[in-house]
């Protein structure tokens, strides 16, 4: 039986992810689907900007088709990913 877990075969690759995942950025850890820090500020600037760029198309009427569908392509522009 292993004694440490320093010892168990493929521990080597975990302890080494461990210590990528403490160097990423909470948006690096949002990104790659991993768990991160809700309240973070570019976090939260992030969600920000998604809420700002969803009120422009929804402050046009949903009569105005045109101008809602245009305000929609737009979204790609605002880099509210």
């Amino acid at each position: 039986m292993w004694s440490s877990a320093r010892h168990l075969p493929g521990t080597e690759n975990q302890e080494n992810l461990m210590k990528d995942i403490k160097d990423m950025t909470e948006l690096e850890k949002l990104d790659a689907g991993l768990e991160y820090d809700f309240c973070d500020k570019e976090v939260d600037a992030r969600k920000l900007n998604a809420v700002i760029g969803c009120q422009k198309p929804e402050a046009v009427s949903v009569l105005d088709a045109e101008r809602r569908e245009a305000a929609i392509l737009l979204l790609p522009l605002l880099d509210i990913r």
